[in-house]
């Protein structure tokens, strides 16, 4: 099964979504990192790293964040994975509580990676 990743500047803020997103889908796999490590506001590499790398799964995994900078750091930690684990990844600009809870409704409804990216492709925001 596909899961998803969710990345915020804030614990709380993504602790809220993957609750939401939890409520909605039950039996989908949530990962979240939030802030600095130390329960500070910020995005922390190695935090991330650890949670993508916990996350990984040959199904796919969806990852959806906050702000560009934490994208920016998802992207920076992927290049260190090899090609293989890395095509398991989409980082999608929708937007965080909303792909959420669309991506763990679709996910657990069964559908396969390619269809929760253009499902998520829909809702897509500049950001």
């Amino acid at each position: 099964m596909v899961r998803l990743v969710l990345l915020s500047h804030s614990p709380k803020v993504v602790e809220g979504v993957r609750d939401l997103a939890i409520e909605m889908a039950k039996d989908v796999t949530i990962h979240i990192a939030g802030g600095s490590g130390a329960g500070d506001l910020g995005s922390d590499y190695e935090l991330i790293k650890n949670v993508l790398l916990e996350a990984h799964n040959p199904d796919g995994v969806i990852v959806l964040y906050d702000l560009g900078s934490t994208a920016m750091t998802a992207e920076l930690v992927l290049d260190e994975f090899d090609d293989s684990a890395k095509s398991t990844f989409k980082i999608m600009k929708a937007p965080l509580v909303e792909g959420a809870i669309v991506a763990a409704v679709e996910i657990n409804s069964g559908a396969k990676l390619a269809d929760v990216v253009e499902t998520l492709a829909e809702i897509e925001i500049v950001k």
